[in-house]
């Protein structure tokens, strides 16, 4: 990932989710498994309802999901 002064590459980087698509489910044997940014988006939605539901804030679990992906892929745990 790149490094934290450069705001351009990670907005670059993240565009990258869209099109890199879930490793784990290749190797489960799924042939068109979803992409990073579509996990993150459906996980985003769910846990903002959920939040709204338990009385919690959904702007800050709207949050996680993709945070989450970044470290991920700053780990290298993506094959991009």
């Amino acid at each position: 990932m790149s490094g934290e002064g450069d705001p351009i590459g990670f907005v670059f980087e993240t565009g990258l989710l869209k099109r890199a698509k879930r490793t784990g489910w290749w190797m489960a044997g799924i042939k068109d498994p979803e992409s990073i940014a579509e996990h993150s988006f459906r996980a985003a939605v769910i846990g903002a309802v959920l939040a709204a539901m338990e009385g919690a804030d959904p702007a800050r679990v709207l949050e996680l999901p993709e945070l989450a992906d970044e470290a991920r892929q700053a780990n290298a745990h993506l094959s991009l």
